[in-house]
């Protein structure tokens, strides 16, 4: 099961790697208007907002073991950028790409089931908070917008949690690779 986290990571890196290369990339402006909401409880209790934006990966050149799609959701917070939620949805095999639909929080899925990994970097702790328990709903996918809703629960491991609850329409680039 690693090694299935590791090639959705690649691909993940990859894709964004790739993507920066293709004549058809999509100019700033174009994705700006992304923005999303979110109400942290727990460790911090405050309201953020700030920019949405995603890249969605489409892989199907490459062989079965490496072919499948990658939504990668960044939520940027607008009074500091220091301050970053990232959510991951991929799963091997899916040759249709991410669609709607609520996906759970797994960060060590069996092979029918998709990666779903949400982070958060916040300014009051030195180490990521990573989800322990959650679910991501999308509720609208196109090449250039990913809507959807997060409800979930994040642990530090230094003992410090936060709950995140939001909304977020994300603009960016869906390719198929």
């Amino acid at each position: 099961m690693k090694k299935f986290q590791l090639l959705i990571l690649v691909l993940a890196l990859g894709f964004i790697g790739c993507s920066s290369n293709n004549d058809e990339e999509v100019p700033d402006d174009k994705i700006s208007n992304g923005n999303f909401s979110v109400t942290l409880t727990g460790e911090e209790n405050r309201e953020v907002k700030g920019e949405a934006f995603f890249v969605h990966g489409i892989i199907t050149s490459k062989g079965p073991e490496e072919n499948g799609s990658v939504l990668t959701l960044s939520l940027t917070n607008a009074q500091n950028e220091d301050e970053l939620i990232t959510i991951l949805i991929g799963k091997i095999g899916d040759l249709d790409g991410i669609g709607t639909g609520t996906y759970n929080v797994n960060i060590e899925p069996e092979d029918d089931e998709y990666l779903v990994n949400i982070g958060g970097f916040y300014s009051s702790s030195m180490t990521m908070y990573v989800s322990t328990n959650g679910q991501v709903i999308i509720t609208k996918v196109t090449n250039n917008v990913v809507e959807g809703s997060i409800d979930a629960i994040l642990d530090n491991f230094n003992g410090k949690t936060m709950t995140v609850k939001g909304k977020f329409v994300a603009e960016g680039v869906t390719q198929n690779l």
